[in-house]
């Protein structure tokens, strides 16, 4: 049985990998310009940032919840009432799932160059595709917030109203005018309302693409195999009347079977095939950071007025 002394350089080592990792992760999505979207919202320690106004609001007013009772022994001041609850699981939800991707994002990018000179690494398409699907459940996560916010109900009550409420879109689009119904309006509201429509667009445009990017991954894998058991059932055809010959050294044989791979890679743009799904969730980060910014706005000031 080994002793702790043995166990415990294994358990140095396998840290200092761990560490070397993260810091590896962390310096490519900074190199990147892909910041943690609580980082969001202050242009200092101090002032808040104009531009992610809502990213700030929502760090420091978010709903009230008395942390204080829940992680110490002292009597609760104030009950949270079903919206507020509703409101900070959403929210924070969004959050943590924006922080995952990040990371996942971050792993993709380390396997880039390597799924570049082979497309079909595994480890790229695996980080690819775990960033892709928590993005689209932060993005629903999103959409939970912003009908919340807008209805005051939840977001099973409020699809349930209208066949058109399940649409992704919807609370977008209708923001305003769910809004008014309550008797909420105001002139601070009207920037971040104005963005919404055009923003869920956006965001549903890579949603439509979630069962689509799964299948074409395994498409382009069920591909490779099945031209390469073409190669072998051509190979075995022709050795049975031929005999077996081993391939040809000549160079210029070579040549012409790199010329003919070349022109293969070159019709299917493998390199840009990574290259595209790499920004594709690099993108979808950076819309879900701008429309976030928007509903934040939203919520505060929707929470704000109805007080």
């Amino acid at each position: 049985m080994p002793s702790e002394r043995r166990i415990e350089p294994l358990a140095s080592s396998e840290t200092r990998r761990i560490a070397a990792l993260e810091h590896e992760v962390l310096s490519v999505l900074n190199q990147a310009k892909i910041y943690d979207v609580e980082s969001y919202g202050w242009l200092n320690e101090k002032d808040p940032d104009p531009e992610f106004i809502g990213h700030a609001m929502w760090q420091t007013d978010q709903p009230c919840v008395d942390y204080e009772a829940l992680w110490s022994e002292q009597p609760v001041r104030r009950r949270p009432d079903k919206t507020e609850k509703l409101i900070a699981t959403a929210g924070e939800d969004f959050t943590g799932l924006m922080q995952a991707s990040r990371l996942s994002i971050g792993l993709a990018l380390l396997w880039h160059h390597e799924a570049r000179r082979n497309p079909f690494s595994e480890f790229f398409w695996l980080h690819h595709t775990d960033a892709f699907l928590k993005l689209a459940i932060a993005s629903d996560r999103l959409r939970d917030l912003l009908a919340v916010s807008c209805t005051g109900t939840t977001p099973a009550s409020y699809k349930k109203k209208a066949r058109r409420n399940r649409l992704y879109v919807t609370p977008f689009a209708e923001a305003e005018a769910l809004l008014a119904e309550r008797g909420l309006r105001d002139s601070r509201l009207s920037e971040p309302l104005a963005l919404l429509p055009e923003l869920g667009e956006r965001v549903f445009g890579y949603i439509d693409r979630r069962n689509a990017i799964v299948h074409e991954v395994a498409t382009r894998m069920a591909k490779l195999t099945r031209d390469s058991i073409s190669e072998l059932q051509e190979r075995f055809d022709r050795e049975q009347t031929e005999g077996f010959s081993p391939r040809s050294d000549d160079p210029a044989a070579c040549v012409a079977a790199g010329e003919a791979r070349a022109q293969l890679e070159g019709e299917v743009d493998l390199e840009g095939e990574v290259d595209r799904a790499l920004n594709e969730i690099v993108d979808w980060y950076r819309l879900l950071i701008r429309a976030s910014n928007a509903v934040f706005q939203v919520e505060y000031w929707s929470r704000t007025l109805a007080r």
